[in-house]
């Protein structure tokens, strides 16, 4: 029973090593991804919101609380009736997309 006992001790230390390590690549990319400044939505292959970057927010209304809905569902004030037919083309061939999309006279 004591050497199960320390044997789950040192696999538990060892996944909190992974956990930590997995947690400061997460904020180094996320800074990274902030920095850059690009207006930048991660779905998922059922074209729910995986994350985005606050650069993003600015041009689709997004909050925290987004994460996990249908992309469909963004309220934007672009107009870009293609958004969506371009966002399954993007996660279909694995390919960025860049577009200049206007905002109506008088959007934020």
């Amino acid at each position: 029973m004591q050497s199960m006992n320390e044997e789950m001790q040192t696999v538990n230390s060892e996944l909190q090593v992974k956990v930590d390590d997995l947690t400061k690549i997460r904020n180094d990319m996320n800074n990274l991804l902030n920095s850059t400044e690009i207006a930048t939505l991660f779905l998922d292959k059922e074209m729910r919101i995986r994350q985005f970057t606050s650069q993003a927010t600015r041009i689709i209304k997004l909050i925290q609380s987004d994460l996990g809905r249908p992309f469909t569902d963004l309220v934007s004030n672009l107009v870009y009736p293609e958004f969506s037919s371009d966002a399954q083309e993007v996660l279909r061939t694995l390919t960025f997309m860049e577009k200049t999309i206007l905002r109506p006279t008088g959007a934020g």
